[in-house]
C-alpha cells in the first residue's frame, strides 16, 4: 500500500503537493522521481514522506511514521530539499539513503537519530532535531552513517546530542570526531541553515564530497563550505523569509528561554530584539531570560542584498512571577504556598503547586525524606513541566534522602533545574522497565544540576550518582553501580555531561568507576575504582580534566573514549 503518488508508475512528478496522505510505506510517495515537490502531513510505518524515492529541491515537513524510521524519508537520494517537523520511531528526517546539499531541522524521533539513522550526508546541516539516542545522527546495528563536510550542531539527545556511532569527515560537530578535517568550533550560524561569512566553516570543506549547488542555488566555492549553505559576500540577493521556533511563549521570570531562527532565501545578517532592551546579533539559536513580568514581543530582523531595511519575524510571549516556597518547618502550609508564611512542608507539593513553565520553587534548610512520585522509577521528587527548584543555603543544609529500598533522590526532567541540594540515600535497584534501574541519585533527562553533592547512592544498573542529563559545579563521592547479577556502568555518572565537577571515591562492578559515557570538562576524578575498566572513566570524552589515583583491572584512569 502506497500514498499520495506511486511514483514507479508515474515516473517523474513535478511541482506537486502531497498532503495528509497514508501508507505501509511512503505515506506522501513511493518511488520514482520528485522535483520541487511539497510533502507534509503525510504518514506511514516507514517513510512518513518519502520511501525510496529521488527528491530534487523538495520540502519535506510535518511527516510521520509510527512504528519505523524516517518520518520524512526512508532511503532513497536526495538533492537540496529541505527536511523540517517530520518524527519517527527512528530517523525523524530520514533513515538510509544519500543526501546532498540539505537541511534537517527542528525533526525528532522516539529513539534513535533525530535528524537521520544511517546513509551517507555531503554538505548537509543538521541541527535543532531531538531524539533519546543521538540527537542529530546516528547508526543502527549494521547502518552504517556517514558525513562529509556536514554541520552537526545544535542538537538534543538524553545520550550523544550530536552524534552516535558516525563516520565525519570536514565536518563541523561536538564532541570533536575521529576523522579528517574535521572541526569543534561554534559554526556561527546566522540561522539553523545559514552561515555567517566569518564562520569557521567557511571554507573548510573536501572539494572531493562537494557537487551542484548550496541551498540558496549558489555554486561551492574551492574548497566548498562545511553544510549546506555557501555564502558569497556581494551577491546574497533574492527572496528571504524568517520565522522563529520558541521553546516556551508563557514561562516565569529569570527563566532562560531558547529561540531558534528559521529562514528560507540568502542572508547575511540577523538580529534577535527581545522587547526589554536586549539585541543579539549573528545567533541562529538564541537564549533569553526576563526579569519582570509582563508581554514581551520577541522580533527577529534578517537581512540581505535584496532586503537592505530586513525581513522581521515576531512571536509575543508572557512572562509572569511564579514562585511557591517550601520549609520543613512550616506549620501553616497553605496551597498555593505562595510566601515562607504558607509554605509547603515537602518539595513536591510546591512543585504541584503551578505548570509555568520556569516557576521557581524555593527550599529552605531540612532534611527532605518524605514522599514518593512514580516516573521511571520511585523518586523522593520529581521535578516536570521545567521546573527549577533551589535551595536557599545550599547543599551543606539542605538534602533529599532515597530510601535503601529503591527511591531514589530526584527525577530531573528535560528543561528543568535542581541547584544546591545534598541527594543521598538514593537507589534505583530495577523495579520496573528501564531507566527505573539507573541513576541512584539523579536520574535526569535533558535536565540541569547544579551546585550539588551527590553522595552515597546506588544503582544496579548505570549511574550510582547521576543518570544522563548535565550537571556543573556538582560533587559525586562514594557512589556505586551493580549489583550481585548486574556488572554495572559509572558508579559516580553514566552517559552525563560534567562541567567543573569533583567525582572521588565512587565505584562500579563493571566499567567507569566515577563516569561511564558523556563528556566531562574540566573534572577531577580522585580515587574511584572499578572491577573491569576505567577506574576514573570508561567510553567518555574528557576535556582538561586531572585523573589521580583511580584504579581498575584495565585502564586504572581511563579505558576506551578520548582524552
Amino acid at each position: 500500500m502506497v500514498g499520495g503518488a506511486c511514483c514507479e508508475s508515474l515516473g517523474v512528478v513535478t511541482n506537486c503537493v502531497l498532503t495528509d496522505n497514508s501508507a505501509s510505506c511512503g505515506g506522501g510517495a513511493s518511488g520514482g522521481t520528485l522535483h520541487d515537490c511539497t510533502l507534509t502531513d503525510n504518514s506511514a510505518d516507514c517513510g512518513g514522506g518519502a520511501f525510496e524515492c529521488a527528491l530534487h529541491d523538495c520540502t519535506l515537513s510535518h511527516n510521520s511514521t509510527l512504528s519505523g524510521g524516517g518520518g520524512g524519508a526512508y532511503v532513497g537520494t536526495l538533492y537540496n530539499c529541505m527536511l523540517t517537523d517530520n518524527s519517527a520511531v527512528a530517523g525523524g528526517r530520514a533513515y538510509g539513503g544519500t543526501l546532498h546539499n540539505c537541511t534537517l531541522m527542528g525533526n525528532s524521533a522516539e529513539n534513535w537519530g533525530g535528524g537521520a539513522v544511517g546513509g551517507t550526508l555531503y554538505n548537509c546541516t543538521v541541527t535543532h532535531n531531538s531524539s533519546r539516542w543521538g540527537g542529530g545522527v546516528c547508526r543502527e546495528g549494521k547502518a552504517a552513517c556517514t558525513l562529509c563536510n556536514c554541520i552537526v550542531y545544535f542538537n538534543q539527545a538524553l545520550y550523544h546530542a550530536n552524534h552516535e556511532g558516525a563516520t565525519f569527515e570536514y565536518s563541523c560537530t561536538t564532541p570533536l570526531p575521529i576523522g579528517p578535517g574535521n572541526i569543534d568550533a561554534n559554526p556561527g550560524l546566522l540561522t539553523a541553515t545559514h552561515l555567517s561569512p566569518t564562520s569557521p566553516c567557511v571554507g573548510a570543506g573536501n572539494p572531493t564530497y562537494a557537487s551542484g549547488v548550496d541551498i540558496d542555488g549558489d555554486p561551492w566555492a574551492t574548497p566548498p563550505a562545511i553544510g549546506a549553505d555557501q555564502p558569497v559576500p556581494g551577491s546574497a540577493t533574492g527572496p528571504l523569509e524568517l520565522w522563529i521556533d520558541a521553546g516556551f511563549t508563557n514561562f516565569a521570570t529569570g527563566y532562560p528561554v531558547s529561540f531558534a531562527a528559521l529562514n528560507t532565501g540568502p542572508i547575511l545578517k540577523t538580529v534577535w530584539d527581545f522587547g526589554d532592551g536586549a539585541l543579539l546579533t549573528n545567533q541562529g539559536f538564541a537564549s533569553h531570560a526576563w526579569s519582570a513580568p509582563g508581554v514581551y514581543m520577541v522580533r527577529l530582523t534578517g537581512y540581505n542584498d535584496s532586503h537592505p531595511d530586513g525581513v522581521t519575524a515576531s512571536v509575543a510571549v508572557t512572562v509572569s512571577d511564579a514562585v511557591y516556597y517550601v520549609s520543613q518547618a512550616s506549620v501553616n502550609p497553605v496551597f498555593p504556598f505562595a510566601s515562607w508564611d504558607t509554605a509547603a512542608t515537602t518539595i513536591q507539593d510546591a512543585i504541584r503547586a503551578g505548570s509555568l513553565a520556569g516557576r521557581l520553587v524555593l527550599v529552605t534548610n531540612g532534611v527532605y525524606r518524605t514522599g514518593t512520585v512514580e516516573t521511571n522509577g520511585l523518586n523522593r521528587v520529581a521535578l516536570i513541566n521545567a521546573t527549577v527548584v533551589r535551595s536557599v543555603n545550599g547543599p551543606e543544609v539542605t538534602t533529599i534522602e532515597g530510601e535503601t529500598n529503591g527511591v531514589r533522590c530526584a527525577y530531573v526532567g528535560t528543561d528543568s533545574v535542581l541547584s544546591g541540594f545534598t541527594l543521598t540515600k538514593g537507589t534505583a535497584a530495577g523495579v520496573g522497565d528501564w531507566p527505573s534501574w539507573d541513576g541512584g541519585g539523579v536520574l535526569c533527562e535533558l535536565g540541569l544540576v547544579t551546585n550539588c553533592v551527590l553522595s552515597k547512592n546506588w544503582a544496579i544498573g548505570a549511574g550510582g550518582g547521576a543518570h544522563g542529563g548535565t550537571l556543573r559545579n556538582c560533587t559525586l563521592t562514594d557512589n556505586t553501580s551493580g549489583g550481585s547479577n548486574s556488572a554495572g556502568y559509572g558508579g559516580g555518572a553514566f552517559e552525563s555531561t560534567l562541567y567543573d565537577c569533583t567525582l572521588a571515591g565512587n565505584s562500579t562492578r563493571g566499567k567507569g568507576g566515577g563516569a561511564y559515557g558523556g563528556s566531562l570538562h574540566r573534572c577531577t576524578l580522585n580515587g574511584n575504582s572499578a572491577d573491569e575498566s576505567g577506574g576514573g572513566a570508561s567510553g567518555a570524552t574528557l576535556y582538561s580534566c586531572a585523573l589521580i589515583r583511580n584504579s581498575a583491572n584495565q585502564g586504572g584512569g581511563a579505558h576506551g573514549g578520548s582524552l
